[in-house]
């Protein structure tokens, strides 16, 4: 009970599931699951199975994205839901009447013994037409319930239901459609039936403002409910759109791109005037924490990392050097993004009389790293400077990314004794000795 007290706890009133959903052991048959009557839209993946109770009631589902996939295969998983020791415990039903829309990945619904009407799904319509195309995405469906064991589709059903009701009959808007629709979703088979490219799940007419419309509640964004189209890409203002108005327009008299006074940020699926105060700002989208090669610039903002070429790096700046010096120590000035290696000789700090190379001074190795975040390469230390014995000179330094180890073993090798003080943010090594 402790394993349903939380699922309900965490997924009542919920109406988008911003990840995947698992419904899984639920094995006392008695369990009430009306909590999940409000879920319309998955973006991950959806996953059933091991349970006992009759019914699953996602009554409203529309939509599974598909953006995370079980195993990176399978967007919806139906499997193993029936008690081996008590073949009259299982699910029998699925109440998906509302769905009509998995962008991509694979259907599996097998070994369900008592799941009936698996065979009166129209599986292929439920799939995106074009991603299913281009991924080849199918549907395996096996070792359920004989047809023969379940009661038939109503009558006006036309042979497609997910239950022996009518209210349960399967709504097609994707293997009926005409061909003149070119594979997008229709609302019959009519030529004059296709809705617009743009429209997940279906529509009531061909414009992009017509695709169907789903009521949420996104308290991070506005106060109320609020109707919005269910779209493959972006909501803007009600239309379905590729994409989100974009910071700047072409004029094609003046050659130049110009400031566009429409432009929105993308905020998830929704096209938004301002992103929301616990959400960084990165080009045109709102995100949890920048991308690789961009940072926080402390006001909200993610800014490119200033980039440099690490020692020895073959095509780059330093190519031929073997080490950090006092004549290229500049060379990393400012930069925050390393690619490539560090690496100090034990001859560095205290200078070469046979190449006239000077000693690197604690003052010009605190200037060249200060601002370094991130090591793509390896980190390679055999000296260091007497009078500075720990790792303060890398304050900023949050990761070592090991893409090139030293002796394909170490990400941080260092034959010195130093102090474990700083760096204060390092917080990932690939690997190290």
């Amino acid at each position: 009970m402790h394993h349903y007290s939380r699922m309900r706890r965490r997924y009542e009133n919920c109406t988008v599931i911003k990840g995947n959903l698992e419904i899984t052991g639920l094995q006392s048959p008695d369990l009430d699951l009306n909590f999940l009557q409000n879920i319309e839209e998955i973006t991950g993946y959806l996953l059933i199975g091991l349970n006992y109770v009759k019914i699953i009631p996602l009554d409203k589902l529309r939509i599974i994205r598909g953006r995370e996939l079980y195993r990176n295969k399978y967007a919806l998983i139906i499997t193993l839901n029936y008690n081996k020791q008590d073949p009259n415990l299982g699910i029998q039903y699925l109440r998906l009447q509302k769905l009509t829309e998995i962008v991509r990945g694979d259907i599996l619904v097998q070994d369900n013994l008592k799941l009936c009407h698996t065979d009166t799904v129209d599986w292929i319509d439920i799939m995106n037409k074009a991603s299913r195309k281009s991924d080849n995405w199918t549907a395996e469906v096996s070792g359920n319930a004989q047809p023969g064991s379940c009661p038939p589709c109503p009558p006006s059903c036309n042979g497609y239901c997910w239950e022996n009701s009518p209210p349960f009959c399967q709504t097609r808007t994707s293997t009926i459609c005409s061909e003149s629709c070119n594979g997008t979703r229709c609302r019959g088979p009519s030529q004059n039936d296709c809705c617009d490219k743009e429209c997940a799940v279906g529509c009531t007419g061909p414009r992009s403002d017509q695709c169907v419309v789903s009521i949420s509640n996104i308290t991070n964004l506005y106060k109320n409910n609020f109707c919005f189209q269910v779209c493959l890409h972006v909501n803007d203002s009600g239309s379905c759109e590729l994409q989100c108005p974009p910071k700047h327009i072409y004029d094609s008299a003046a050659y130049e791109y110009d400031p566009n006074p429409n432009f929105r940020y993308t905020y998830q699926d929704q096209c938004v005037d301002e992103c929301p105060e616990n959400l960084l700002i990165e080009q045109s989208g709102c995100v949890k924490s920048c991308s690789e090669g961009f940072r926080d610039d402390d006001n909200g903002m993610c800014v490119p990392c200033t980039q440099c070429d690490g020692i020895g790096l073959q095509g780059g700046l330093l190519a031929n050097e073997g080490t950090v010096n006092a004549r290229n120590f500049i060379h990393f000035k400012g930069c925050e993004r390393v690619n490539g290696n560090i690496v100090f000789q034990s001859y560095v700090f205290r200078g070469d009389v046979y190449s006239s190379l000077p000693g690197l001074t604690v003052e010009q190795l605190t200037e060249a790293f200060k601002s370094v975040r991130e090591i793509t390469g390896y980190l390679f230390i055999t000296s260091w400077p007497r009078e500075l014995r720990d790792f303060s000179v890398f304050q900023n330094l949050e990761q070592i990314g090991g893409g090139n180890l030293w002796r394909g073993i170490a990400g941080l090798l260092i034959q010195d004794s130093i102090s474990p003080i700083g760096p204060y943010y390092l917080s990932h090594v690939s690997q190290r000795v």
